[in-house]
Formats: C-alpha cells, structure tokens, sequence
C-alpha cells in the first residue's frame, strides 16, 4: 500500500505500534500489508532476530562439535605416543 495512506505517527504512536507488533505477531506468518508500515517493520524485524539467534545457535553446535572433534584427536593421537 502506498505510505501516504497511513496515519503518521509520533514518537509515542510509534513506540505503541512497535509493542503490538511485538505482542500480536507470530514468527514466521504473512506480515499484512495493510498493516501500518511502522507494524510491517517491526514484524520484518523479529522475524530477523529469530533466524539470526537460530544461525547463532547453529553456529555454536558446530563449533562445540568441532572442540568435541578435536579434543577426541588429542585422545587418540596420545594412544601412539611411546611413554619412556
């Protein structure tokens, strides 16, 4: 929808629209367009935050997988070693 079509908003409207978005909106459904663009927005933006902490958690199970790959190397390696 075109912008001017909406009402314009203050610092508080914004801040009352936000906290909707944030109460109302379920992760991963279609963002209404008809919603005001200050609520589209915000639901863009936890949408975002949802994959970036999923990415984030990935990356930590690889990375513990990769410590747990590499500390079980270190217990094999130390079997070959000749203890004098």
């Amino acid at each position: 929808m075109k912008p001017e079509l909406f009402k314009t908003l203050d610092k508080s409207d914004v801040k009352i629209y936000k906290k909707w978005a944030r109460d109302n909106f379920k992760i991963g459904t279609d963002i209404n367009k008809v919603w005001h663009p200050v609520v589209q927005n915000e639901c863009d933006k936890i949408n975002q935050e949802y994959i970036d902490k999923l990415n984030l958690q990935k990356n930590r199970e690889i990375s513990w997988r990769a410590k747990l790959s590499k500390q079980e190397l270190k217990q094999r390696l130390s079997s070959f070693v000749v203890k004098k």
